[in-house]
């Protein structure tokens, strides 16, 4: 009983520390940090000088990174947990693989939360552009309608 006890307490400490470090791991966003210069993931369509962006273009391409970031923060955090959530499963001394399944599956639909709300907002940023704007996007290959592209 006593060492049942013992390893909760254990997997429960293990668990607590990696929450509480997750923020020491979690990166920086772009230049100026998470919610600096471009928001978390670089200046993005903005620092692309063909475009010839609008000072509006600009603003509200910009609270949209920053509406996108605020909304995937939380399911960013939960898929960071459940991840270690899932290291700490495989290294039972007998892995419950109802468990492993379980966890994945939840981490699958996270990502795919997060697959949903990067589409949605590529979408709206493509809708802040002009057709002319649009085009060159797309002529340049479509690059940059995701985080680490041509955009940035």
């Amino acid at each position: 009983m006593i060492k049942k006890a013992l390893s909760i307490a254990s997997v429960l400490l293990i668990v607590a520390a990696l929450v509480s470090i997750a923020p020491a791991y979690a990166g920086r966003g772009g230049p100026g940090g998470p919610m600096g210069y471009g928001g978390p993931y670089g200046p993005g369509l903005t620092a692309y000088p063909g475009l010839n962006l609008t000072a509006d273009q600009v603003a509200k391409i910009r609270a949209l990174d920053e509406q996108f970031a605020k909304e995937t923060k939380p399911i960013q955090d939960k898929l960071y947990s459940k991840s270690g959530e899932l290291r700490l499963l495989w290294m039972e001394r007998s892995p419950d693989q109802q468990k492993i399944n379980a966890v994945q599956a939840e981490t699958r639909a996270l990502r795919d939360q997060l697959q949903d709300k990067a589409t949605a907002h590529r979408l709206a940023v493509f809708n802040v552009l002009t057709p002319e704007q649009r085009d060159q996007v797309q002529m340049y290959g479509g690059r940059g309608m995701h985080r680490r592209a041509a955009w940035r």
